[in-house]
């Protein structure tokens, strides 16, 4: 809150999911699984959504995949055995 103003509200299920990051006029983020929705006046448009490895990202031209990068180093013991 800013003074009596609502700058952000969060809304969560019991178990933690969130379901909403929004102003005071509702307008933001609202969650569904793995899918993020942005919400402006009454346009509610997908933002993103979660695949296995990144995301699938709305974009001005369509939907493009974007992949996380990551290093993947062995364990081995001290006989060198992964």
């Amino acid at each position: 809150m800013h003074g009596d103003t609502i700058v952000a509200k969060y809304s969560y299920l019991w178990d933690g999911t969130k379901l909403s990051a929004t102003d005071s006029a509702g307008n933001g983020l609202y969650y569904s699984g793995s899918l993020i929705y942005t919400k402006h006046g009454a346009a509610l448009t997908m933002e993103s959504c979660a695949l296995t490895g990144g995301r699938f990202v709305a974009t001005a031209t369509g939907v493009e995949a974007r992949y996380f990068v990551t290093d993947h180093l062995p364990f081995d013991n001290r006989n060198g055995v992964i």
